[in-house]
């Protein structure tokens, strides 16, 4: 009782006609998730949903609204997991781009044997003392901390109640609002989804990202702000010294 979900925005057509051909004859039924459009603002409807300046206290990050709107829409296809009763699910964001591995990970269940796996990443880290295991279909290895990227994932229900559980409302940014390494997060090695070049005009988010960054403090935030993010920033440069990266 597995699926696949992708996440796709209504008027990203060119990007589902691209995917989806890719993903028939795989042994697990495909849905699409109609994505959070934030590019615009975020609907009035999920604004009492997100806490953003919790965000800001624990971040230094004014958050965009089009990152916002991702993490919300990731929390969709959380909460079909939960409301139908699935085991879990793989979840992809439209412009995935599946690798010959990722049909084998699918086709020899591997998904089944652990509670996350991201297929996809950048800037994940492991404890260099950390082995790499063998699953059917990937090698993969635990994260040390939360990798960027959510472009594709696979999920078991507590996982996806869980987060839902610590994430509302959204406190953290996309692409974890939580630490997912407290789920025992797996990453593939190498990654078996591929993703289009960052620089290009792929991402709906990046764009908007950089411009919320290099807007500054929101109004009002700024007395009230405690700085988390530096001391944040002195543990992690200590912790570099136990850790590799892995992409």
């Amino acid at each position: 009782m597995w699926k696949i979900f992708v996440i796709s925005l209504d008027s990203d057509v060119q990007r589902r006609a691209e995917l989806l051909p890719k993903l028939e004859g795989l042994p697990l039924d495909v849905e699409v998730i109609p994505a959070v459009d934030g590019r615009s603002g975020l609907p009035a409807d999920l604004e009492q949903h997100v806490c953003r300046e919790s965000i800001w206290r624990g971040t230094g990050f004014n958050p965009a609204n089009a990152e916002l709107a991702c993490a919300l829409s990731h929390q969709k296809a959380y909460q079909k997991i939960v409301d139908e009763g699935l085991d879990g699910a793989i979840i992809l964001e439209d412009d995935a781009v599946p690798q010959p591995e990722f049909f084998e990970f699918v086709a020899e269940r591997g998904y089944e044997h652990a509670s996350m796996i991201l297929l996809d990443h950048s800037s994940a880290w492991t404890f260099s003392f950390w082995r790499p295991v063998s699953l059917p279909g990937v090698q993969a290895v635990r994260l040390s901390r939360n990798a960027d990227r959510n472009t594709a994932y696979s999920i078991k229900r507590p996982v996806a109640e869980r987060i839902i559980q610590h994430s509302r409302p959204l406190r953290g940014l996309a692409d974890w609002p939580v630490d997912i390494t407290k789920f025992g997060a797996l990453a593939a090695m190498p990654t078996i989804v591929g993703h289009p070049p960052e620089d290009g005009d792929q991402s709906h988010i990046d764009a908007l990202r950089k411009a919320s960054r290099a807007a500054g403090t929101p109004e009002g935030f700024r007395k009230q702000r405690v700085s988390l993010s530096h001391w944040r920033r002195k543990y992690l440069k200590i912790r570099k010294n136990f850790e590799r990266r892995i992409s």
